[in-house]
């Protein structure tokens, strides 16, 4: 998040800090031309002789004192935390430099009238006080007012890096679960060797360590080479084989392109362990299978995955898989918002999965 420092900083409207002062020069430049413009009279000061631009130039000074005592100072530093403060003593400087130009008015009307007591001061600052004072609010609340877009800007962006880095500390949380329940699966695929097949258990322990370094230290990018994660995809698949291959019929089919691709990792295997967990065992080999299909087409990966199953699966409900695909769904929404599409189902004895996600091209 924004430090309390730099939440309070004002804004500048252009992108650099010259930009920014040649467009209030600019401004402030063009509004004295107009308002001293030569054939312009107002109250007892001329534009003939000169008097009317002497007004307008210490007017300036204090309208400018306004803009920027409100704009630059009070609003940024008492506003946000300290708004009673801020009405207060933002009215009370208001209404001190109105009674400071209304009295040079006074005294520079009755010097202009030749008044050499200038006893005519208070009357003549008097009969300028409400116009003074309209012009003098007029600019007091264009100091305030600077702020309101670049405050809600300042918002704005604000709640974006809230939410932004809400985001990622969810999406770090569920990425860092993928890790232990994988690790899970592994240990239990192992367990079945180890009495059974020990030289086979220990090469498997050996192809999960390196499924493990892929996980641990490979994936921490927000994005990864597509050969990479299908290479630890296919990795994957032939430890399942190890262990059910024997009575499973597993058929799969990866992509070639020449073109590279990168995609949020470890999001595919979470549904092929899923479909290896739910596959059903039957007595019959040919009655157990589990197909596996990636395709590229249009800078989109689709996925089909699906695996026989039982009745008894259905009855107990557990097609969803719990905290693998729960995990892997949180992150698809979190990544890639609207722009993927999966479709879970069953179809004639089938547990059917099919995931199409956009990829990234690489150079």
């Amino acid at each position: 998040m924004p430090s309390k420092t730099s939440s309070n900083r004002l804004p500048f409207i252009f992108s650099n800090f010259w930009g920014d002062w040649l467009l209030h020069v600019v401004v402030w430049s063009l509004l004295l031309l107009i308002c001293g413009y030569r054939g312009w009279d107002w109250l007892y000061f001329s534009g003939a002789d000169g008097s009317l631009w002497i007004a307008v130039l210490y007017g300036y000074l204090f309208n400018a004192l306004l803009f920027y005592g409100n704009a630059f100072y009070l609003y940024p530093k008492l506003y946000e935390n300290h708004r009673k403060a801020f009405w207060i003593l933002s009215l009370a400087y208001l209404f001190f430099c109105q009674s400071i130009e209304v009295l040079i008015d006074g005294a520079f009307g009755s010097f202009l009238i030749r008044d050499p007591n200038f006893s005519a001061t208070l009357p003549l600052a008097a009969g300028a006080f409400w116009i003074t004072l309209l012009i003098n609010a007029l600019f007091w609340g264009l100091g305030i007012a600077f702020h309101l877009p670049l405050e809600l800007i300042r918002k704005k962006r604000e709640h974006r890096n809230v939410l932004r880095e809400k985001l990622e500390a969810e999406l770090a949380f569920l990425r860092a679960q993928i890790n232990p329940h994988s690790l899970f699966n592994g240990i239990n695929n192992i367990y079945h060797l180890i009495d059974q097949k020990p030289k086979l258990a220990k090469e498997t322990l050996l192809q999960w360590s390196e499924l493990l370094r892929y996980q641990l230290y490979e994936c921490r990018e927000d994005y990864i080479d597509l050969d990479k994660e299908l290479l630890n995809l296919q990795n994957y698949i032939s430890l399942e084989e190890i262990r059910k291959g024997e009575n499973t019929v597993i058929t799969t089919t990866f992509p070639f392109s020449k073109e590279k691709y990168e995609l949020a990792p470890l999001l595919l295997i979470p549904f092929v362990e899923n479909a290896f967990k739910h596959l059903s065992h039957y007595p019959k080999k040919e009655d157990n299978t589990l197909d596996l299909v990636l395709q590229i087409e249009k800078q989109q990966l689709r996925m089909d995955v699906s695996n026989t199953f039982q009745e008894e699966q259905v009855k107990n409900n557990v097609l969803e898989g719990g905290i693998g695909l729960e995990n892997v769904r949180r992150r698809l929404n979190l990544i890639y918002g609207d722009s993927y599409k999966l479709k879970i189902h069953k179809e004639g004895g089938r547990f059917v999965v099919r995931l199409e996600l956009p990829l990234k091209r690489i150079g």
